[in-house]
């Protein structure tokens, strides 16, 4: 399961020093693929041109070496962060050099989400390269289950019940106002949400936030808003995974 993911910093723009001379290359959007968002794959550039990423919803911007992605993100070499997790930024880069360049979203899960290589490297989720006319090895995106709207039952907002999915696949929660996220032991709902054994905190309450959980071993999984009230209004779900 994905670590806590940290409540977004207001949305800025990172933009390389040196103004771009090429054309720009738009990221748009920079997310989860799925749906009508294909796999980033490989893009080609020049020196000069520019990439600009649009985030939609909470995402961030780090370069990194390869075409595998890095257990952890930290902004140290190799790795380079381009822009910290932020809900709908916008980050450029400029290429100024020849050669092969990687880039992956740091929020937990994103970047292993949603597409595997054969070869046995993974890719990203929210992977792209620059500078390069190599293409990748062929993908096999694995799906996405979208929670949307997350928020509390009623009207045309059914109860969430029972989903099923396999290893390898995620759920993204796309909150509809204020509410989180927890991974909790079964479907009663806790009396308090603390982030300790055997709960685990996804995301904090935000609002019109956006998480998403790997599923990386099969069993039955139930999550929650932790909310005051929320769970026992029915924010709870289970998945069953194979």
């Amino acid at each position: 399961m994905v670590a806590p993911t940290p409540l977004p910093a207001p949305a800025t723009t990172t933009t390389m020093p040196t103004p771009p001379t090429g054309k720009t290359i738009t990221i748009d959007p920079w997310t989860l693929p799925g749906g009508p968002v294909p796999p980033f794959g490989t893009r080609a550039a020049k020196v000069g041109d520019s990439a600009m990423f649009v985030f939609q919803g909470l995402h961030g911007l780090f370069q990194i070496p390869s075409g595998t992605c890095p257990q952890t993100f930290t902004d140290t070499p190799p790795l380079k962060q381009i822009m910290a997790p932020t809900n709908n930024g916008r980050a450029t880069v400029m290429f100024t050099t020849p050669g092969t360049f990687w880039y992956a979203c740091p929020v937990p899960g994103h970047c292993p989400a949603a597409q595997y290589y054969p070869s046995g490297s993974s890719g990203g989720s929210e992977y792209g390269t620059g500078g390069s006319t190599t293409s990748p090895p062929s993908t096999t995106p694995a799906p996405t289950i979208t929670i949307d709207p997350w928020t509390i039952p009623g009207g045309a907002v059914q109860p969430f019940g029972t989903r099923n999915a396999k290893v390898g696949d995620s759920a993204v929660f796309v909150f509809q106002g204020l509410h989180g996220l927890f991974q909790i032991p079964d479907g009663t709902c806790p009396q308090t949400f603390t982030d300790t054994p055997p709960l685990k905190q996804i995301m904090a309450p935000t609002n019109n936030g956006r998480a998403t959980v790997t599923f990386t071993t099969a069993g039955n999984f139930w999550y929650a808003c932790p909310v005051p009230g929320h769970c026992p209004a029915g924010m709870l779900i289970k998945f069953v995974v194979t």
